[in-house]
């Protein structure tokens, strides 16, 4: 029984594999090339071929074969990368991240415990295969670690395919724990951002997760709402629920800010105070920052430092350019006295 994903032909799309063809955007075609895995005996659920989900003892290896097949009248170059799950900005799991972007208190990066090659290339209207290896760590955990595998073309359209694979050492579910964290107004690029942080705190996948949200002024007055459905979460992972993106005004002060996150056995609700300053509004707009900028705390020095700028110059003043002017006036004095 074989694992099946295809690539569709758009820029810098992923694409997870599933039984069935993803063409391109005219699906009257057959994609680039598609790539099957051969679904090891340690498959937990030999009918879910969505990904590689083993059940592996501690420091057990199981090999996985991955076939690609060129639907195209040339060569292809694919890249090959093991990795470790995040989750985006936008509630989506990343299944391949480099272990040095990896964030959150994950147990192990599964991309560490995956081998394959770095590169392959697949023949005109051919078809190739490539081996490869995954291990469970040696101590046993509870829950699933979660990872995958790419395959990124190396051309311009930088087409892309995530196969994940989930390492479980048994099948027991562990509870959904997602945590509500900290809501604020973030620039991330160009793009002016109000979310809320949301921390998916158990070795388990978080998925179709529904997260309610609501921005109120002082006044009670909805500003803003967002009600995203189907929200996945990868384990241990931390990532910024986007409320409102590309904010182009706002008015400074505090607002309350309503979350509600319900998955198939949990729901968590929070409230938390969102303050947006004259900075970040005159920054939004483009203007000079309001002149009641001074009432913020991260404004104070400058309350400080301008009396002593003042108190120094008149110092200066009064100690240098004074007797200056008086040695010059006694002088003429003399000399008025001499010509008597």
């Amino acid at each position: 029984m074989n694992l099946r994903t295809a690539i569709l032909a758009i820029a810098s799309t992923i694409t997870i594999g599933a039984v069935g063809v993803t063409g391109h955007a005219d699906d009257t075609k057959l994609p680039d090339y598609d790539i099957t895995a051969s679904i090891p005996a340690t498959q937990i659920n030999k009918n879910n071929l969505s990904a590689i989900d083993l059940k592996l003892a501690p420091g057990q290896e199981e090999h996985v074969t991955f076939y690609i097949t060129n639907n195209t009248k040339k060569p292809i170059d694919l890249q090959l990368t093991g990795g470790t799950a995040t989750t985006r900005d936008n509630g989506i799991i990343n299944y391949v991240t480099g272990s040095q972007n990896v964030t959150g208190q994950v147990p192990y990066k599964v991309g560490d415990y995956i081998t394959i090659q770095n590169t392959v290339t697949v023949p005109a209207a051919g078809e190739t295969s490539v081996a490869g290896t995954i291990k469970m760590p040696d101590h046993a955990i509870q829950g699933q670690l979660v990872g995958g595998v790419s395959f990124v073309r190396t051309t311009s359209a930088n087409t892309a395919s995530e196969i994940p694979v989930i390492l479980q050492n048994d099948t027991t579910p562990v509870s959904a724990d997602v945590k509500i964290g900290r809501a604020a107004l973030t620039q991330l690029t160009s793009a002016r951002v109000i979310g809320v942080k949301l921390t998916n705190n158990a070795n388990q996948l978080v998925n179709d997760a529904t997260v309610a949200t609501k921005v109120q002024d002082n006044n009670g007055k909805t500003v803003f709402e967002k009600t995203s459905h189907r929200v996945d979460m990868a384990p241990k992972s931390t990532f910024n629920f986007e409320i409102k993106d590309k904010v182009k005004s706002i008015k400074p002060g505090k607002y309350t800010v309503k979350v509600q996150v319900k998955t198939a056995d949990m729901t968590k609700t929070a409230t938390k105070t969102l303050t947006v300053t004259a900075a970040q509004v005159a920054e939004l707009t483009g203007s000079a920052v309001a002149g009641n900028d001074w009432q913020q705390p991260r404004n104070w020095w400058k309350l400080a430092v301008g009396p002593i700028i003042v108190f120094l110059a008149v110092f200066l003043l009064g100690r240098y350019l004074l007797p200056a002017r008086k040695r010059c006036g006694g002088t003429r004095e003399d000399l008025k006295r001499k010509d008597n």
